[in-house]
C-alpha cells in the first residue's frame, strides 16, 4: 500500500510575511537598531519559517507577499539590505 500525502488545494499561504531590516543574536542590539532605524523586534523562535536563535528587526506582519514587497520598495533607501521573509506557522507552546 502506497500512501501519498499532498497539501490540500486550499492550503494556507506561507505567511505572515515580514520585512527584515536587521538580525541580531542579542536582544539589546536588536532593540537599539529598532529604536534608531524603526521597526520592532521579533524573536525568530516564534515562527517555523524563521531561523531560530535570533532577534529580528522587522516591519509587518503582512498577509500577502505582494504587500510586503511593495512596502520593501519604500524602505530600500534606508535599508538597502532589507528582505521579505515568509514566517510560516507560529510555534505554539
Amino acid at each position: 500500500l502506497l500512501l501519498v500525502l499532498a497539501a490540500p488545494a486550499s492550503a494556507p499561504p506561507d505567511g505572515p510575511y515580514f520585512i527584515t531590516t536587521g538580525s541580531f543574536r542579542e536582544k539589546a542590539a536588536a532593540q537599539a537598531h529598532a529604536r534608531d532605524r524603526g521597526g520592532w523586534v521579533l524573536r525568530t523562535d516564534l515562527y517555523r519559517g524563521l531561523t531560530p536563535g535570533y532577534f529580528a528587526v522587522v516591519r509587518g506582519p503582512f498577509d500577502r507577499r505582494g504587500d510586503a514587497e511593495a512596502a520593501l520598495v519604500r524602505l530600500r533607501a534606508q535599508h538597502p539590505d532589507a528582505f521579505v521573509r515568509a514566517a510560516g506557522r507560529p510555534v505554539l507552546p
